[in-house]
């Protein structure tokens, strides 16, 4: 079968996710349906059912939107772990208003499954099991964090949010130590 990587079918994927995105300001998820989704991103049927299956790919589309939006954000390169946490943060900033839809919809397990995809074990190798704990606890951190920010519907700013959670992670630290 053949894999849909290529350029082009990036550009469909990214059309099809921003279609459900799109749709989702004005139409609850569970009513979407495919033939809304390809009018809006102006694909057929057939297009659609090629790339995500069912009418159930549509939360494929929109982790796909995610990740295709992520890679642009960051341009595909390498990052060190400090560069990924800057970048991550001002991204999810930057795409706020497609994220409070996904709260609306009681759709972030997607979100979720984003995280992972960029914090988390990149494979379920347990030659060192101590980093891939490590990986997953900071994933479910980023996890935590982004819900405490979209519950607010993103009322405090980038910075203050930095500066608060820094605040409380150094009086968490001091009020622990011996």
């Amino acid at each position: 079968m053949k894999r849909y990587e290529d350029e082009k079918s990036k550009i469909i994927r990214e059309s099809i996710g921003e279609a459900i995105l799109s749709i989702l300001s004005t139409q609850d998820f569970g009513e979407i349906s495919v033939c809304d989704i390809c009018t809006r991103a102006g694909v057929g049927r057939t297009t659609y059912y090629r790339y995500y299956g069912n009418k159930s790919g549509k939360e494929d589309a929109v982790y796909y939107w995610l990740i295709n939006r992520w890679e642009a954000y960051t341009g595909c390169q390498t990052l060190s772990l400090a560069q990924t946490d800057q970048a991550f943060f001002s991204f999810i900033f930057s795409i706020k208003t497609e994220l409070l839809l996904l709260k609306k919809n009681h759709l972030l397990h997607i979100l979720d499954s984003f995280i992972l995809s960029v914090y988390g074990p990149q494979d379920d190798s347990f030659e060192n099991i101590g980093f891939y704990y490590v990986k997953y606890s900071g994933a479910g951190l980023w996890m935590g964090l982004l819900r405490a920010i979209i519950y607010r519907d993103f009322s405090d700013s980038e910075a203050e949010v930095k500066e608060r959670f820094q605040e409380a992670l150094t009086a968490l630290i001091t009020t622990q130590a011996p």
